[in-house]
């Protein structure tokens, strides 16, 4: 069984709604969340994200900062300024769901380090 894919079939519906408050249409939602979701998982398991160092806001705004948000936006056909909403709504949620499973946090943590688990992570989105 895999443990990401499970988290984001468990959540993702309350992910995708978390989108469309934002202004987002179930469709680009469900679009964005795949595209984001491993941009964010990339960022966490190649090291760009430190998940035992800074605080939440830190981890944010370093995921965040990890992305081409024009090019993120053009891929899913919406503008930069509701790709950045989304990515400002989506990270902090993904961190939640990571620490309240110290699994996953683990598996991430350890392909920073060499491991070959980005392939696994990869495969959450």
């Amino acid at each position: 069984m895999d443990i990401l894919n499970t988290l984001i079939n468990e959540k993702g519906t309350e992910l995708v709604s978390s989108l469309v408050k934002q202004g987002f249409d179930n469709n680009t939602a469900s679009g964005f969340l795949q595209k984001a979701g491993s941009g964010i998982t990339s960022a966490l398991s190649s090291g760009k994200v430190d998940l035992n160092q800074g605080s939440s806001t830190d981890k944010v705004s370093a995921i965040i900062s990890s992305f081409d948000i024009p090019a993120l936006a053009a891929s899913v056909g919406i503008n930069p300024e509701l790709a950045q909403k989304g990515l400002t709504t989506l990270a902090p949620a993904l961190l939640k769901l990571i620490g309240d499973n110290p699994g996953i946090a683990s598996l991430l943590s350890g392909s920073a380090k060499g491991g070959d688990l980005l392939n696994m992570a990869k495969k959450f989105f």
